[in-house]
């Protein structure tokens, strides 16, 4: 599966709540006409966390996910009308926006709906020291097998999105403008139950250690999600 995910900041003289209305009265319904799209969901921003790795002022008032079938469905879908009407839509309340284009793999299936809560956080590789290869394979399987350990009761689902392209306000940008590598979407009961987790037990303190050894930054953002399709 590819994921199409945008970061967005929006207009500052718009209100919370005027977004929250474009984005599911307005936003939403333009994406749904997007030809070959799987799903789509929109994730406001409620706190930005501080990571137990490095972690920058990134600023993100939402983010949305669009879902294709492959990477020729997405370009695609792209070349549109109806993704021609997002973009000149979008412009109306967001002033700023990354565009992370990804290859997704649901590391763990959503368990949980109801009373679920959600982060998106932003993972950067320590660079020099490793590659994207190595990158990949330490998060989608080793950095897997550690989640898939993890309590059922507190950690309902794991999806890992592996970046390949990189946009800032709709033009291609380098791995140095955005150095980032990948993006997750965690599933959970409460916040406080995950960072006990990871601190006192002992396959949520092997997990933080293996992550240590690849990932130099990590930027979380607890989000309200909704998914439209």
């Amino acid at each position: 599966m590819i994921s199409c995910i945008n970061l967005f900041r929006k207009d500052p003289t718009i209100s919370d709540n005027d977004f929250d209305v474009f984005l599911n009265d307005v936003y939403a319904p333009l994406c749904l006409q997007i030809p070959g799209l799987e799903s789509f969901e929109f994730d406001r921003v409620t706190a930005k966390e501080q990571g137990d790795a490095s972690s920058e002022a990134i600023l993100a008032d939402a983010f949305t996910i669009e879902r294709y079938v492959d990477l020729d469905a997405y370009e695609q879908a792209r070349k549109s009308d109806a993704y021609a009407a997002v973009l000149r839509e979008r412009v109306n309340a967001v002033v700023y926006e990354e565009t992370y284009v990804c290859l997704e793999n649901v590391s763990i299936p959503l368990r949980v709906e109801d009373e679920c809560h959600k982060k998106m956080t932003l993972l950067g590789r320590t660079m020099p020291d490793v590659s994207f290869e190595d990158f990949t394979r330490e998060w989608f399987v080793v950095h897997s097998g550690c989640m898939a350990k993890m309590p059922t009761d507190i950690f309902y689902g794991y999806n890992q999105h592996l970046i390949i392209d990189r946009m800032v306000n709709g033009r291609h940008v380098s791995h140095e403008r955005l150095p980032f590598d990948g993006i997750l979407e965690l599933f959970f009961s409460e916040a406080s139950d995950v960072a006990n987790a990871f601190k006192t037990i002992p396959e949520g303190q092997a997990t933080v250690a293996h992550r240590k050894e690849f990932m130099s930054s990590v930027n979380p953002f607890l989000v309200d999600f909704t998914v439209v399709k």
